[in-house]
Protein backbone atom coordinates (compact mmCIF):
# COMPACT_ATOMS: atom_id res chain seq x y z
CA UNK A 1 0.00 0.00 0.00
CA UNK A 2 1.24 3.50 -0.86
CA UNK A 3 2.03 5.86 1.99
CA UNK A 4 0.66 9.22 0.80
CA UNK A 5 3.15 11.05 3.10
CA UNK A 6 5.84 10.21 0.56
CA UNK A 7 4.25 12.51 -2.05
CA UNK A 8 4.62 16.30 -2.13
CA UNK A 9 1.04 16.56 -3.42
CA UNK A 10 -1.77 14.44 -4.83
CA UNK A 11 -4.29 15.48 -7.48
CA UNK A 12 -7.87 14.34 -6.82
CA UNK A 13 -10.69 14.37 -9.34
CA UNK A 14 -14.35 14.54 -8.33
CA UNK A 15 -16.78 13.46 -11.04
CA UNK A 16 -20.55 14.00 -10.95
CA UNK A 17 -22.85 12.04 -13.24
CA UNK A 18 -25.91 14.15 -14.08
CA UNK A 19 -28.53 11.46 -14.73
CA UNK A 20 -31.37 13.95 -14.33
CA UNK A 21 -29.58 16.40 -16.61
CA UNK A 22 -30.23 19.14 -14.06
CA UNK A 23 -27.04 21.07 -14.77
CA UNK A 24 -27.93 21.28 -18.43
CA UNK A 25 -25.70 23.14 -20.83
CA UNK A 26 -24.51 25.52 -18.14
CA UNK A 27 -21.53 27.61 -19.27
CA UNK A 28 -21.36 29.10 -15.74
CA UNK A 29 -21.07 25.75 -13.93
CA UNK A 30 -17.51 26.47 -12.80
CA UNK A 31 -18.43 29.87 -11.37
CA UNK A 32 -21.68 28.58 -9.83
CA UNK A 33 -19.93 25.70 -8.00
CA UNK A 34 -16.65 27.43 -7.13
CA UNK A 35 -17.57 28.43 -3.56
CA UNK A 36 -19.01 25.01 -2.70
CA UNK A 37 -16.08 23.12 -4.21
CA UNK A 38 -13.57 25.43 -2.47
CA UNK A 39 -15.23 24.72 0.88
CA UNK A 40 -15.39 20.97 0.19
CA UNK A 41 -11.73 20.84 -0.81
CA UNK A 42 -10.68 22.84 2.27
CA UNK A 43 -12.65 20.50 4.55
CA UNK A 44 -10.55 17.63 3.16
CA UNK A 45 -7.26 19.54 3.51
CA UNK A 46 -7.09 20.16 -0.24
CA UNK A 47 -7.02 23.20 -2.52
CA UNK A 48 -9.68 23.64 -5.22
CA UNK A 49 -8.41 24.85 -8.59
CA UNK A 50 -11.19 24.71 -11.19
CA UNK A 51 -13.84 22.71 -13.00
CA UNK A 52 -11.78 20.69 -15.46
CA UNK A 53 -14.35 19.05 -17.66
CA UNK A 54 -17.94 19.12 -18.82
CA UNK A 55 -18.77 16.37 -21.27
CA UNK A 56 -21.14 13.48 -21.98
CA UNK A 57 -20.83 9.71 -21.88
CA UNK A 58 -21.57 7.76 -25.09
CA UNK A 59 -25.18 7.25 -23.88
CA UNK A 60 -25.64 11.05 -23.76
CA UNK A 61 -25.56 11.41 -19.96
CA UNK A 62 -23.66 14.57 -18.98
CA UNK A 63 -20.87 14.52 -16.41
CA UNK A 64 -18.76 17.22 -14.80
CA UNK A 65 -15.36 16.90 -13.16
CA UNK A 66 -13.59 19.16 -10.71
Amino acid sequence: MTDWKDFAWVAWRLEVQDRSRVAGDDPDLDERTEETMTELAASLGCVYEHCVDSDTYPDGMPYYAW
